[in-house]
């Protein structure tokens, strides 16, 4: 009996042991709704939202904080969490001595933002997700690095935990010199330069000398698509009538549609390509690259009316719908993996081609078209389709014109999407993102122009709908994200300025005045929460959220516009359509403050949108105002033309916008093409009217 008792005590106290050294079967991620942050939930590594909590627990026991910031659709963030942490001897060092806090960098760019800028201060610009950040218990970084495997990571884990034990001061030291360093490059100098307006021609010819003459895009590699500044080369190109710029934005635009960066099958865009010839795909699809395209293309269809762009288009929405659409709203992301691999739901194996496409015709000519070998035209044995450049060699090779390949290519492509529509497709991010659901109304809207697509026009009228009634809140305001039916997270500065860009957008689509009160309603609590006291600037979160380290000023353009110069665009248009002159002045002291880094342009690529804004500001752009009981008829007429830099607006009634106001007359219908609210004798059509636009 004694013995007895004594090794159920002995068991007892092993069991208590191991309990205390597990770790635990779910952390604190568990409750979470974010995709990315429940993919790490039963990580063996004790997981905490970024939070008061977690904060709190590392200020108390003065451990590090490591700070892991990543997305769903990442391909390398899924190595990581597969890798090291799910390596039980990382997390037990790792919840030993650390405070381990997991970001959905979508949901809370902020601390995505504010920790990036730490790598590229530290890794000499060279940095990427997942982002793992080393950082005091205050928040303050010390050292940030991307992926890790195990091994390695453990004996970083020691390194930093070493110094921090044994010379805390210099840690400190270097923390409080890392600080002001990122305080720099997140905000913005203070400049009173007085109003000086940008060499236009000279910023277009800077970009237009760093263009691919081969493959499109800018020269080097990997290569990412750069929508806001090729939107910029052509719309400036135009007015500016530079030949050579618009031919690099629409050299662009066919070699992008060749490549393995666009799928061939279903449409749609990955993120960037790691070649120079746009070949092979980084494999994600995200939301706010394919609204942002298709935007693109829809501009380069009104310049030239290529049917291939209006293919693109049709196609990408086709994709964005088929998997990204909610009900009247859209998902983040779909995933570069699919089981277990990077990449597999697009790639070809010879043999599985050849068992797709029995017809020997159709298979000789189908592998010839997109480029397929039995070695494989990526990694050994896996083919990624991309298209010719050029029919001329096939029409040769096969004895069959254009049209005869394009018909059998249908069959083909239709067969090859049969067979992989049976494959697990990658996982969706099924939260919606009210920034990125506001670019694809945007892109709906301007698809709906160019291709006179009712149905796009439904579409983004509903999404806008949408996130009014179940993102926007009178008492709240904006929330950034909603997911399992729910809103939640304060929105950004960048939620605000796209949403109220997409609601202009709305309002030049259809005319409805709602969406002009509601841009206005959003713009009036942007002056309100984001305002900076010493700068016409806004920063990046609102004073009714909890701040981090820095108050950022975001007001440079990466893939996505910096919402700063969006916002002076957005106050520009509202001053204008509402005849507000503080909304109009407001927007020209923004594009003062950075104009003199425009004169500069060390780095063009980041500037393209305050460019655009600088135009605004400084050169002649156009109210057209369509008036009568055929607005509607000869909005529709006029939008499928290429008009960059103007507004639109319209009614079929009489109308209390001041440009408006008195020219309503029944049976008839004006078109006014004004300049800063004065107008030219109206005309009846359109031409006519494309004729004043013209200056003629």
């Amino acid at each position: 009996m004694m013995r007895s008792t004594t090794f159920l005590v002995l068991l007892a106290v092993i069991q208590i042991v191991a309990s205390c050294q597990s770790p635990p079967a779910e952390n604190h991620l568990a409750g979470e709704s974010s995709p990315y942050l429940l993919m790490h939930a039963h990580n063996p590594v004790d997981w905490y939202p970024w939070s008061e909590e977690a904060l709190n627990k590392a200020r108390k026991e003065n451990k590090l904080l490591l700070i892991s910031c990543g997305y769903a659709a990442c391909h390398w963030c899924h190595v990581m969490e597969e890798g090291a942490f799910s390596d039980t001897a990382v997390a037990r060092y790792l919840n030993q001595h650390f405070v381990a806090i997991k970001v959905d960098r979508e949901e809370r760019p902020d601390i995505d933002a504010l920790y990036m800028q730490s790598c590229l201060m530290g890794n000499g610009g060279s940095c990427g997700w997942p982002l793992n950040t080393f950082a005091l218990p205050d928040g303050r970084p010390i050292y940030s690095g991307t992926y890790y495997p195990a091994r390695n990571f453990l004996e970083v884990l020691q390194y930093f935990y070493q110094q921090y034990t044994l010379d805390p001061a210099k840690i400190n030291a270097y923390a409080a010199e890392l600080e002001r360093g990122i305080r720099s490059s997140l905000t913005l100098p203070v400049t009173d330069p007085g109003p000086i307006s940008p060499d236009f021609q000279k910023f277009t010819a800077n970009l237009v000398s760093r263009i691919d003459w081969t493959n499109g895009g800018f020269t080097g590699a990997p290569k990412f698509p750069m929508p806001v500044v090729l939107q910029y080369l052509l719309s400036t190109g135009h007015l500016l009538q530079d030949s050579q710029a618009i031919q690099g934005v629409l050299l662009s635009l066919d070699r992008m549609a060749e490549g393995g960066i666009y799928d061939q099958l279903e449409g749609g865009f990955a993120r960037y390509s790691v070649d120079e010839q746009w070949r092979i795909p980084h494999f994600e699809k995200m939301l706010y690259d394919n609204a942002l395209l298709i935007q693109l293309y829809a501009q380069g269809y009104k310049y030239n009316h290529d049917p291939n762009y209006a293919r693109i288009i049709r196609e990408s929405i086709d994709f964005v719908f088929a998997h990204l659409a909610g009900e009247n709203y859209f998902y983040s992301s779909m995933d570069a993996d699919s089981e277990g691999g990077e990449g597999t739901y697009y790639q070809w194996k010879w043999s599985e081609l050849q068992a797709g496409l029995r017809d020997a015709t159709v298979f000789s000519l189908a592998t010839a078209y997109y480029g397929a070998k039995p070695t494989g035209n990526w990694e050994l044995g896996k083919n990624i389709l991309q298209a010719p450049r050029s029919l001329t060699d096939l029409e040769s090779k096969f004895g069959k014109d254009s049209l005869a390949i394009i018909t059998a290519m249908a069959e083909a492509r239709d067969q090859l999407k049969s067979i992989r529509s049976q494959r697990p497709a990658p996982a969706i991010d099924a939260k919606a993102i009210t920034s990125w659901n506001a670019l694809m109304i945007i892109a709906l809207s301007e698809s709906a122009q160019a291709l006179g697509n009712h149905a796009y026009r439904t579409a983004a009228l509903a999404t806008g709908e949408f996130i009014w009634n179940n993102l926007y809140d009178k008492h709240e305001g904006l929330h950034r994200i909603f997911i399992r039916e729910h809103s939640q997270g304060p929105a950004h500065l960048e939620d605000y300025a796209y949403l109220i860009r997409a609601y202009i957008s709305l309002y030049e689509l259809s005319f409805e005045k709602i969406w002009l009160e509601r841009a206005q309603t959003l713009t009036k609590e942007v002056l309100k929460h984001f305002g900076v006291n010493d700068s016409p600037l806004f920063y990046s979160t609102s004073d009714l959220q909890d701040q981090l380290i820095v108050r950022a000023i975001q007001w440079q353009d990466e893939i996505m516009p910096t919402p700063n110069a969006v916002m002076g665009q957005n106050l520009f248009m509202l001053g204008s359509l509402l005849d507000i002159d503080a909304y109009r002045d407001h927007s020209a002291q923004m594009a003062n403050a950075v104009n003199p880094y425009l004169v500069k342009a060390e780095d063009p690529f980041s500037l393209a949108s305050w460019m655009t804004l600088s135009w605004y500001q400084t050169r002649k752009t156009h109210e057209i105002a369509i008036v009568g009981d055929r607005s509607d008829q000869l909005r529709i007429a006029m939008q499928k033309e290429f008009i960059p830099m103007d507004l639109f607006m319209g009614s079929d009634q009489e109308e209390n916008l001041a440009l408006l106001k008195g020219k309503y007359q029944p049976d008839h219908t004006w078109i006014y093409v004004c300049e800063q609210g004065i107008c030219k004798q109206p005309v009846q059509d359109v031409p006519a009217a494309l004729n004043l636009l013209q200056g003629n």
